[in-house]
């Protein structure tokens, strides 16, 4: 998402690419750590098994997802590669999210009918972590950052990996992961409505492109 929302906006999509690998899996290794810092006490969380729930859900279809991009080039040429398959992978990544948030409110489908509220009550702190992630990110990109990664900060600070965030919660917190689910899928809907809303935006909270302020744009 940080890759796409920063390309829809005019970033430079080459910094995404790196800072999106980077947070990957620094994010990733840091788990333990967050989970600490946020639930303290409430959650026993087994430090060999959340590891291992980490090789797992991120190296391994990490390591997977190059072998196929290094067969399939070798197989088919860069070019073909290029032009016909590469191009598919964003639709099949689409109807993925689209499964994983259907399981997601599977996973609780029967607490939801019972109590339908609680969507409205998973949303302030959400919406709270959206405006200051945005905020904080615009900020600083707008104070010390051209305009290109200023949007590269932005989205790798507001979106989240809610894909990786669901796997690792029922794996890492097992039966808690349930709840931690149906967040995350909620999650879903306003990180993309929020990423849309600021694409549109992107102008007026960041700046114009150069070409547009500078000499050549005048």
């Amino acid at each position: 998402m940080t890759i796409s929302w920063t390309r829809f906006a005019g970033g430079d999509v080459a910094v995404a690419v790196k800072m999106t690998v980077v947070g990957l899996l620094l994010g990733s290794l840091l788990v333990p750590v967050y989970a600490w810092l946020l639930m303290g006490q409430s959650v026993d969380l087994d430090l060999a098994a959340t590891v291992r729930s980490i090789l797992l859900v991120v190296f391994v279809p990490l390591a997977a997802g190059v072998a196929t991009q290094f067969g399939l080039r070798r197989r088919f040429g860069e070019q073909y590669f290029a032009r016909e398959l590469k191009p598919h992978f964003p639709q099949l990544s689409t109807v993925a999210v689209l499964a994983i948030i259907f399981i997601a409110m599977a996973l609780r489908s029967r607490v939801i009918l019972a109590d339908p509220a609680q969507l409205l009550r998973l949303l302030p702190p959400l919406v709270v972590f959206y405006l200051v992630a945005y905020t904080g990110a615009t900020l600083v990109g707008r104070w010390l950052l051209p305009r290109a990664e200023a949007l590269v900060l932005v989205f790798a600070t507001a979106m989240r990996n809610l894909s990786l965030a669901l796997a690792l919660a029922m794996t890492v917190l097992g039966p808690r992961g349930a709840e931690a689910a149906l967040l995350i899928a909620v999650a879903y809907v306003l990180q993309v409505q929020s990423a849309a809303w600021y694409v549109k935006r992107a102008d007026r909270l960041v700046g114009p492109p150069v070409s547009e302020t500078g000499p050549e744009g005048s």
